[in-house]
């Protein structure tokens, strides 16, 4: 018996409680902080949002499906400008960036430039295309004569664009922070954004044509010169990249 307790030590003893207490838990992947204080002050703006502009909220997302609440916010002044709107701004511009880099690191694009590099582009290149499209679209409203018609396309880019990021941070928490698969997680936030685009282009089309009296040929020739063809040429170059 005494032999027997020698060879097969008791599960009690000190050293195995020490190992196993304190060893160290293994990590798949190292814990990337940077895309941590990225989605924590996503959140907090989320927070904020909620808490101080919570009606003005609910209208927001409203619009992106009723036109009639869409008027409704340009009425009671909507700006792009103010903290509600730049807060939302800036959850889709870090969300965004976040979601693709994880996408290009998923996909294997860019392999030279650091994941934190591609994020920080990421979202410089956002903010200034959005920017850079509401003034080509009041420059284009100038131009037509047509200033509400620009305006009301570009608040429907802006609103849409809000409700793609509080998506996109759904998607970034899920992928970073939960044991789903990213297979799925990838192509379900590309194919919710693709609904948000393509009910965008069908809402511009029928109001701007019951609206506005825009021929519907020149509001789609218009989509794909504007939308469509630079979101076409941009996925181009980076699946060949």
């Amino acid at each position: 018996m005494k032999v027997f307790l020698e060879i097969i030590p008791s599960i009690f003893a000190k050293n195995e409680l020490f190992l196993k207490h304190n060893e160290a838990l293994p990590r798949i992947e190292p814990y990337n902080l940077p895309v941590f204080i990225l989605l924590f002050i996503s959140c907090a703006l989320v927070i904020y949002i909620y808490l101080r502009y919570y009606k003005k909220s609910l209208q927001v997302f409203l619009s992106v499906v009723s036109y009639g609440v869409f008027q409704q916010i340009q009425r009671d002044g909507y700006s792009f400008f103010r903290s509600f709107s730049i807060s939302l701004f800036l959850i889709y511009v870090i969300c965004s960036a976040i979601f693709f880099t994880d996408l290009s690191i998923y996909s294997g694009w860019f392999k030279n430039i650091p994941a934190e590099m591609i994020t920080l582009v990421s979202v410089l290149a956002i903010g200034i295309l959005v920017l850079a499209k509401g003034i080509l679209s009041n420059l284009f409203g100038i131009i037509i004569k047509e200033k509400n018609a620009t305006e009301d396309s570009f608040f429907q880019y802006t609103f849409s664009l809000y409700t793609g990021g509080l998506v996109m941070l759904v998607i970034c928490l899920l992928i970073h922070y939960s044991n789903f698969s990213s297979m799925c997680l990838f192509p379900l936030g590309l194919g919710l954004l693709g609904f948000l685009f393509m009910f965008r282009m069908i809402k511009i089309v029928v109001f701007g044509h019951l609206q506005y009296g825009f021929s519907i040929f020149h509001l789609v020739l218009y989509l794909c010169a504007v939308e469509v063809i630079p979101l076409a040429f941009f996925i181009k170059v980076i699946v060949r990249s």
